[in-house]
C-alpha cells in the first residue's frame, strides 16, 4: 500500500516532499545541537537519550546519534516492515547528518535552561510536524513505541506515554529531579507545536448543530443568508421519541454571530452545539465547484 502511494506520487510532489523532510529534520538539528545537548536537556528523541547515556558513559553524543538512529531504524524496518521503512528512511539519514553537519560549527548559548527547553520543543514540534505533513516519520524513539503497540496491542498514544516516561524516569537517575521537570517543557511544547502544523494554512472552523421544530427555516436561511451547506442528520429525541432532523453546518469562525443571529431570530429556542473543528476541506472550503 506504502509503495502504491509513493508510486502515485509526481515528481512535484516528490521534490516539494523530500525539501519538507530535509527542512523538517534540519530544525530538528538545530535544537538538538545548539539546546539539546550543550543545555543537557532530557527530552523525547534520541537527542534527550543522548544526554542521558553521556552521563553514564561519556562517548560523543553525534555518535550517539547517528548510531541510535540507525539501530533504531533497522529493527524497526525487521519488525514493522516496508510501510515502515519506506516512510522513515529518508529521516534516518538526513537527521544524523544534519547533527553531524552542525556539529562542526559549536556556537555556545548562554540563555535560561528553561528559556532553552522551551525553545527546543518548538524547533522539535516544528520539525516534526513538518515531516509529518508528508506522510514521513521521524524514526527515532517513535519505534519503540510502535513495537510496543504491535506486540501488546496498547494504544499508541499510551505506548508514546510509556517511553516518554521512561525517558524522563532516566534523566531524574541521571540529572535530577529538576532536570526532568525542565525536559518535560519541552516535550509537552512539542507535542502543542506538533498539533498546530499538521493544520497549519487551515482557517479555523466550527461545527454546529441545531436541533430545532423550524430546522426547514434555520436550514434555508443558514444557505442563503450566510452562504454555507447544511447537512440534515436523522435524530430521535431521547424523552419524546420524535424524529426531528438535526442541523449540522461547518462555518468559518467570523461567521458564528451571524449564524447564531440567524438562529435565534427564528426560533430563540433552538438547541445549539458548537464545537472546533481542527480542519475542514473541501467545496467551500478549500476549493469552489469552479475549481473542481
Amino acid at each position: 500500500m506504502a509503495k502504491k502511494l509513493l508510486l502515485n506520487k509526481s515528481a512535484k510532489e516528490w521534490v516539494k516532499d523530500i525539501l519538507a523532510v530535509v527542512v523538517g529534520n534540519f530544525l530538528i538539528a538545530v535544537a538538538s545541537v545548539y539546546l539539546v545537548l550543550p543545555m543537557r536537556i532530557v527530552t523525547s528523541g534520541v537527542a534527550g537519550v543522548a544526554v542521558i547515556l553521556h552521563h553514564f558513559w561519556e562517548v560523543n553524543e553525534t555518535l550517539m546519534i547517528v548510531l541510535m538512529d540507525v539501530g533504531l531504524f533497522l529493527v524497526g524496518a525487521v519488525f514493522l516492515g516496508k510501510r515502515f521503512a519506506i516512510s522513515t528512511i529518508l529521516s534516518t539519514i538526513v537527521y544524523p547528518s544534519w547533527v553531524a553537519l552542525l556539529s562542526m560549527f559549536p556556537y555556545g548559548l548562554d540563555v535560561d535552561p528553561i528559556l532553552a527547553s522551551f525553545y527546543a520543543g518548538i524547533l522539535i514540534g516544528a520539525g516534526t510536524g513538518i515531516v509529518f505533513r508528508t506522510g514521513g516519520s521521524t524514526g527515532g524513539v517513535d519505534i519503540p513505541a510502535l513495537l510496543i503497540n504491535k506486540f501488546t496491542h496498547i494504544q499508541l498514544s499510551t505506548c508514546s506515554m510509556i517511553v516518554g516516561s521512561i525517558i524522563v524516569l532516566c534523566g531524574v537517575v541521571a540529572y535530577g529531579v529538576e532536570a526532568a521537570m525542565i525536559g518535560m517543557i519541552s516535550i509537552f511544547v512539542e507535542s502543542i507545536v506538533i498539533d498546530k502544523m499538521l493544520v497549519l494554512g487551515g482557517e479555523e472552523t466550527k461545527m454546529v448543530y441545531i436541533i430545532s421544530s423550524k430546522w426547514e427555516e434555520i436550514s434555508t436561511a443558514i444557505q442563503y443568508e450566510i452562504h454555507r451547506g447544511v447537512t440534515l442528520m436523522k435524530a430521535e429525541g431521547g424523552h419524546s421519541h420524535v424524529d426531528r432532523p438535526v442541523v449540522l453546518c461547518a462555518i468559518r469562525q467570523r461567521q458564528y454571530v451571524a449564524l447564531s443571529r440567524v438562529v435565534r431570530k427564528i426560533d430563540p429556542v433552538a438547541f445549539v452545539v458548537v464545537s472546533n473543528a481542527m480542519e475542514v476541506t473541501g467545496e467551500g472550503f478549500t476549493f469552489t465547484k469552479n475549481e473542481e
